[in-house]
């Protein structure tokens, strides 16, 4: 279940590539879902740490989009394609 849940997020993020600076703001000012906390500390905690390297696989898929955004806008530019 939650390999699917990251596989959906992974689609989405690669479809939305070129959202711009905004889609960006906004999936990150949204962020992972948090679960209600639980009666016990460690769960909690092995929660906070899942949602966290969900979010980081998150950042780390969409630093790499933008870098190959920008990697082609250069290529265009430096080729003297579209301006």
């Amino acid at each position: 279940m939650a390999a699917q849940q990251r596989q959906e997020r992974f689609a989405q993020a690669h479809a939305g590539a070129n959202t711009g600076e905004q889609g960006l703001t906004n999936s990150l000012a949204a962020g992972p879902q948090r679960a209600p906390p639980s009666k016990r500390p460690e769960e909690d905690l092995q929660e906070q740490l899942r949602i966290l390297q969900e979010w980081i696989c998150e950042l780390l898929i969409k630093n790499q989009q933008l870098r190959e955004s920008l990697a082609s806008a250069t290529n265009q530019r430096n080729q003297g394609g579209p301006q």
